[in-house]
């Protein structure tokens, strides 16, 4: 892999983002801004460039599996012969208690795709919600979900609620002057 062929064609807060050195680091950009392809860069860049950081000890955590997709089949292209773990944080997380299960000869853990039946298993388990209907309480669930989700929504249909600014914390309209992508260094005991 050639560190600049990484390099090249990023601006200089990508530059930037793709080369500071290692520690838990956030990149925090617009929608089509070219957060994959900083990342892709970065974790290439750091296994190029790092002795000490090897491909099969990387995690990247996305948002959807579209991403993370996308970000294995970008690394392929640019050279990364070792997978890195790459996935949603639902998907990790799910791996990872499986994994804990197998290791520890416990059940096998299962997703909710029977609501009513696990609700009944949790209506029997807890003495003061005997006797509960399942699907009213569902019911109810999925009621006051529903109610917060549309009490998140902005006032005005299609408007964007205001932004924070990164250094004076003022608010500000979003716009497509802002900064495409920065790097937000966090440190290692947050």
């Amino acid at each position: 892999m050639d560190v600049d062929t990484l390099l090249s064609g990023l601006d200089a807060d990508q530059r930037e983002a793709v080369t500071v050195p290692g520690g838990p680091l956030a990149i925090i950009a617009a929608p089509g801004s070219g957060k994959t392809t900083v990342l892709t860069r970065r974790i290439a860049y750091r296994v190029a460039t790092d002795a000490d950081v090897h491909a099969q000890h990387v995690l990247a955590l996305t948002f959807t599996s579209q991403a993370a997709t996308e970000l294995q089949r970008r690394l392929r292209r640019v050279g990364m012969r070792d997978r890195v773990q790459a996935g949603t944080f639902h998907a990790v997380a799910l791996r990872l208690l499986r994994q804990r299960a197998a290791d520890t000869d416990q059940t096998r853990v299962a997703l909710a795709g029977d609501r009513i039946r696990l609700l009944n298993e949790a209506l029997k388990s807890a003495p003061s919600l005997v006797g509960l209907d399942a699907h009213a309480v569902m019911g109810e669930i999925d009621w006051s979900r529903a109610s917060l989700d549309s009490a998140s929504v902005p006032a005005k249909k299609g408007a964007l609620p205001p932004v924070r600014t990164r250094r004076t914390g003022a608010r500000r309209a979003r716009s497509a002057t802002s900064s495409p992508t920065r790097a937000v260094r966090r440190s290692a005991s947050a």
